[in-house]
């Protein structure tokens, strides 16, 4: 049970440092949103969304994204790398008092297990990340200062009173389960994994759909504090000493149209632009001015911008840490809490060694049970040479592998008749891949269809209707559309929405102020 303390210590702290890096990208983006608003700019996520931007339940919510993946990564790391640290001294102490038959260790033995261990290389290893994340950001360093501070003490605190081969014995049944799992899970690693985990494992059950509709709500405030500036919805910019009225109006246009839009110069913002003459000078937070052409500005904007992005993007290391933290911390960090919770139990009726071995042979059940549904989810391809016969098989899984073919290789769906089933599916993932499905359709008939899935209870089916409705390229969606986003609660419907917008043609209005 130590180790769950400790663990959840860490993951507390973690939790602290990732409330106050949403907190303060929250409140970045609403001042931003602020300034485009009051110039008169349509906005996303609108004064509706909930929880609201400012609120502290945005942050708090928000901030367990970074909680459960770069915080369980870093308190995992530093567990494993105290406890080896402390068993590896402990050997060396042992050792060094058997040969010299003394209780004291002279002080060159002591510097030589100190040499010796492995911690060292491993914390020069910590320092290294250290430097990389705190020469871009100091909010981001702090998940490696903070959660070793409280993690490491309590970690040696344990090990050292705790050490013992029985004790290492217990580590390692408990290391075997997860070690067979992650070996049988790899083999259902694809690009379509975690799709896969969410239509058939959590979209199946009550609890997996609650965290599912979690992750939709929350999972934007937090992917706001690392995006790069290319990746954001909404960019706001402004021109000093601008001069040249009908030449800006043309830059202006062009910014405008890849969503840089120009704000009063009484507001910060994420592009500054100087014209110098012929050329222009563009400043973006993070990154050195760069001069341009104005003529080669006006003919390749885009990858100007894109460029200019990538030098100003402090957060890419940041976003790898994250995305390892992902794969790796996050389910591990599951394992060990559930593993510990189970095995504390069962220490109250048996012994220890017992209580490891029942234990780990649970774990490896229980995640042998949440493998099946990913095992099943995998369709043969002669299932689906006939989609009139897979669309209306017994098994969902056939179903919803039915509609991915046809929305991947872009087959006509409305030469399926029975696709109108999908339509009143039980299944979220079903209804979900239809909307995917229709947006590659060329058939008037089936317009109307993404039209009663943009009303459907579920987001996510709503966004993929959004998705499918931009990609039909109808103006006439724009006005329905546009309605939605400016009614609606839910940050990623707008995010969707804002998009499908855009791929319609519609753009935001030039401002009167400019």
């Amino acid at each position: 049970m130590p180790f769950i303390g400790i663990l959840l210590s860490g993951m507390f702290v973690a939790q602290i440092v990732a409330t106050l890096h949403v907190r303060l990208s929250n409140q970045n983006l609403a001042t931003n949103l602020a300034a485009l608003k009051s110039a008169g700019y349509f906005i996303i996520p609108n004064p509706l969304v909930d929880p609201p931007l400012t609120s502290l339940n945005a942050a708090l919510s928000g901030a367990i994204f970074f909680t459960l993946t770069i915080g369980a990564g870093i308190t995992l790391v530093a567990i494993g790398l105290t406890y080896y640290w402390t068993i590896s001294l402990k050997k060396i102490d042992d050792t060094s008092a058997v040969q010299s038959n003394a209780t004291a260790i002279p002080y060159k033995i002591r510097f030589k297990k100190i040499r010796r261990s492995p911690y060292i290389p491993s914390m020069g290893a910590f320092m290294v990340l250290y430097l990389l994340i705190n020469l871009n950001s100091v909010v981001e360093s702090l998940y490696l200062i903070i959660i070793p501070l409280v993690v490491v003490p309590l970690t040696y605190w344990w090990a050292a009173k705790s050490c013992s081969k029985n004790h290492l014995r217990q580590i390692l049944i408990s290391l075997t389960p997860i070690v067979m799992l992650t070996l049988i899970w790899s083999s259902q690693w694809d690009q379509d994994l975690f799709t896969r985990i969410r239509d058939h494992l959590l979209l199946e059950s009550r609890v997996g759909r609650t965290i599912n509709d979690f992750y939709y709500r929350y999972t934007l405030y937090p992917a706001e504090a690392f995006k790069p500036l290319s990746r954001k919805m909404l960019r706001t910019c402004r021109f000093i000493n601008s001069k040249d009225t009908n030449q800006i109006l043309e830059i202006e246009a062009l910014l405008r149209n890849q969503d840089y839009l120009v704000v009063p110069n009484t507001h910060a913002a994420d592009l500054s632009i100087r014209p110098k003459g012929l050329k222009l000078v563009l400043t973006a937070k993070g990154a050195p001015p760069t001069t341009i052409d104005i003529k080669k500005f006006l003919r390749d904007s885009n990858h100007i911008l894109a460029d200019l992005s990538q030098k100003a993007d402090t957060k890419a290391f940041f976003r790898v840490l994250v995305f390892y933290a992902l794969i790796f911390g996050f389910p591990i960090m599951l394992y060990a809490i559930f593993y510990g919770l189970l095995y504390g139990l069962l220490t109250l009726f048996i012994r220890p060694l017992n209580a490891s071995i029942i234990t780990a042979l649970l774990c490896f059940l229980i995640g042998m049970t949440l493998f099946m549904p990913l095992w099943n989810s995998k369709i043969k391809t002669e299932q689906l040479n006939d989609l009139n016969a897979a669309l209306i098989s017994n098994r969902f899984q056939v179903r919803v592998a039915a509609l991915k073919k046809i929305y991947n290789q872009k087959f006509e769906i409305a030469n399926s008749y029975n696709f109108k089933e999908c339509i009143k599916s039980r299944h979220i993932s079903e209804r979900y891949w239809l909307a995917r499905a229709l947006s590659v359709s060329k058939d008037s008939s089936t317009y109307k269809d993404l039209f009663i899935l943009l009303n459907d209870s579920q987001p996510i089916v709503q966004c993929q209707a959004l998705y499918a409705l931009g990609n039909r390229n109808r103006s006439s969606a724009i006005t329905p559309i546009y309605h939605l986003l400016k009614t609606s609660d839910h940050w990623y419907i707008q995010w969707y929405g804002y998009k499908a917008l855009r791929r319609l043609g519609w753009v935001q209005s030039k401002q009167k102020f400019f």
